[in-house]
C-alpha cells in the first residue's frame, strides 16, 4: 500500500521541477503576448516550449549527470515539461 501511495503522490523534488518550469513557461508565453501587443511582432508559444524542453534537459544532463551536482532522473525531466506539453497539446 505504501508503494502505491508513494507512486501516486509525487515527491517534493518533482513538485519543485513542475512548478519551476511551469512558471518559466507561462512567464515566457505572457512576455511573448506583451511583445506582440506592443510591437506587432508575433513570437510563437512553441519557442517557449522549446526553451523549457532545452533548459530542463540541460539541467538533467549537464548539471546533474555531467557535473555530478545532483541526481539525474527522467522523472524530473517529465515533471518539468509536463504542464508545457499539455498546454501545447491543448493549443493544437
Amino acid at each position: 500500500m505504501k508503494k502505491l501511495i508513494k507512486w501516486i503522490i509525487p515527491a517534493k523534488d518533482k513538485l519543485q521541477h513542475y512548478y519551476l518550469w511551469s512558471v518559466a513557461f507561462f512567464a515566457m508565453v505572457y512576455l511573448f503576448d506583451i511583445i506582440q501587443k506592443f510591437t506587432g511582432f508575433y513570437i510563437s508559444d512553441w519557442y517557449a516550449f522549446g526553451v523549457v524542453i532545452c533548459t530542463a534537459l540541460w539541467k538533467e544532463v549537464y548539471h546533474d549527470w555531467y557535473c555530478k551536482k545532483g541526481t539525474p532522473e527522467v522523472k524530473d525531466f517529465v515533471a518539468g515539461v509536463a504542464i508545457a506539453f499539455l498546454y501545447m497539446i491543448k493549443t493544437l
